[in-house]
């Protein structure tokens, strides 16, 4: 091992799950987020590097392919990637030179590094993620269906951090931590609590908080039973386990969550009410199952409960797999392989399950009296940069233009926003097309003949507010039918 007196190193490390801890000061393992930045080991750094690498992906059939990559461009940040995130190993000498003594001995206190015949291997892999560093188990530790283990910085993982806003948020909670890294981004902006029913995750995000420098309190236990007061919270964040299993027994890559994927999720959306403070944010990221003639926002919707005011649903889905394919890629190498996937099949059938989509959830607390909202939108791909600020934009656009008092000032001049970059009619159904710009990861939008209506005259060139209903009025057309117009494109992001 790595240590002042270099005593003899112990066998190579084979694929058992570490003892990951912080055994250290926090402040010993903070330098390592600088070097990691200095030397370019980020998220866009990393995607130059390996070529063909979405962050969040398997690495899979791909590894030989990476390493191959790193080896044509050395340089420091090749060998960090290939250290850190493809499990090669480094020498002595190399390690010292650009982590030194102090930080290795450090990780190696952690349980992170083991070396023999002077090569060291990382125990864990270390993932880049909008500007953090995560610690997490590597992909390939003893099988995918290992208990206990730390699952990597998935695609789930990089689109709930993409997507979710912290603006103005007092106080946050990630629920189903795993890793700690959403409560470590709450925790940049305020005061944040993770929960995990792991203990072993509550390790990685003890550690994963010191090497970001930030500040996370933890507590084991099952979702909001594990806090120790009925605080509220401005932001709850949830990566929950999400794969239907008929069979307990039959251990998942992703912890069971009952028979149809929901247990974990309905139990948490059902609590909201409680635990979520006025105007705060419900963000979860999971692959939800597609029931039988139900849409899954009206079963947030439900699961919500109340009178039907008080509660603001945007759900985004990405991806719509069919359920053989789905089944396939979640067993994993099981005993009596056929067996098992007719039972998951004929159990989602059972359950009138048709499909599994991947989707972004987002439930906002609205004032008393508020009436509902609810939108369900198809987006391809997956947002693969950071949108949340356009996220928070979004839903701030779908409480301002449903709330029944608003009403648009009348000096106000409205044009078409930055997120469309043209409109027009479609004559052979009368509705309107918002064709949105390249960046936008809204769809492009078709709306009714009223918004049409109004779309068609912003166009034509800027108007007040004042001057536009004056011309409505003498089209013939009633004041209500232009405030809805105006309703409409602003709950799109349509209006600036």
């Amino acid at each position: 091992m790595i240590n002042r007196n270099n005593p003899s190193p112990p066998k190579p490390y084979r694929m058992a799950l570490p003892d990951f801890k912080l055994n250290v000061e926090p402040s010993q393992l903070a330098p390592l987020a600088a070097i990691l930045r200095r030397h370019d080991y980020t998220e866009s750094g990393v995607r130059g590097l390996l070529q063909n690498f979405d962050n969040g992906e398997m690495i899979g059939d791909r590894l030989p392919y990476y390493k191959w990559q790193c080896d044509q461009n050395p340089s420091p940040l090749a060998t960090l990637t290939k250290f850190f995130l493809l499990g090669e190993g480094a020498t002595r000498e190399e390690l010292l030179e650009l982590l030194g003594m102090d930080l290795c001995v450090a990780l190696q206190d952690c349980d992170a590094l083991i070396g023999y015949d002077g090569v060291f291997t990382s125990k864990v892999v270390l993932y880049p993620c909008q500007g953090y560093y995560l610690f997490t188990d590597y992909w390939y530790v003893i099988g995918h269906q290992t208990k206990g283990k730390i699952y990597e910085i998935g695609t789930d993982s990089y689109v709930l951090a993409r997507t979710t806003p912290r603006v103005g948020v007092k106080n946050a909670l990630d629920l189903c931590t795993g890793s700690g890294i959403h409560a470590i981004m709450s925790a940049a902006a305020a005061p944040s609590k993770a929960v995990d029913i792991n203990p072993r995750a509550l390790e990685y995000t003890k550690a994963n908080a010191a090497l970001n420098s930030v500040e996370v309190e933890t507590f084991l236990g099952d979702l909001f039973t594990a806090l120790e007061s009925e605080e509220t919270f401005d932001l709850i964040t949830m990566n929950p386990p999400f794969v239907p299993s008929p069979d307990p027994d039959v251990v998942l890559i992703h912890r069971s969550p009952g028979e149809t994927g929901e247990e974990v999720s309905h139990r948490v959306v059902s609590s909201l009410n409680d635990r979520l403070d006025e105007n705060g944010l419900f963000s979860m990221i999971l692959e939800y199952p597609v029931m039988e003639g139900e849409l899954y926002v009206d079963r947030l919707e439900k699961w919500l409960g109340g009178d039907g005011t008080g509660w603001g649903i945007a759900v985004l889905w990405y991806v719509h797999r069919e359920l053989s394919e789905y089944v396939v890629s979640h067993i994993g190498p099981v005993e009596s392989y056929l067996e098992t996937f007719n039972n998951y099949l004929d159990s989602y059938k059972k359950h009138g399950i048709t499909a599994i989509r991947f989707a972004s959830v987002f439930i906002k607390k609205l004032p008393p009296g508020h009436p509902n909202w609810k939108v369900m939108e198809r987006v391809a791909p997956w947002p693969r940069e950071d949108v949340k600020d356009d996220i928070h934009v979004w839903l701030d656009c779908l409480t301002r233009y449903n709330d029944p008092t608003w009403r648009p000032a009348p000096d106000w001049k409205p044009k078409l926003s930055r997120y469309y970059k043209s409109a027009w009619r479609d004559w052979d159904d009368e509705r309107g097309v918002m064709e949105a710009t390249d960046d936008n990861w809204l769809p492009t939008t078709r709306v009714d003949a009223h918004a049409t209506d109004l779309l068609m005259r912003l166009k034509k060139g800027e108007k007040t507010v004042a001057e536009l209903q004056a011309d409505w009025l003498e089209d013939g057309m009633d004041e209500a039918s232009l405030l809805q117009a105006f309703r409409t494109l602003g709950a799109l992001r349509g209006l600036e």
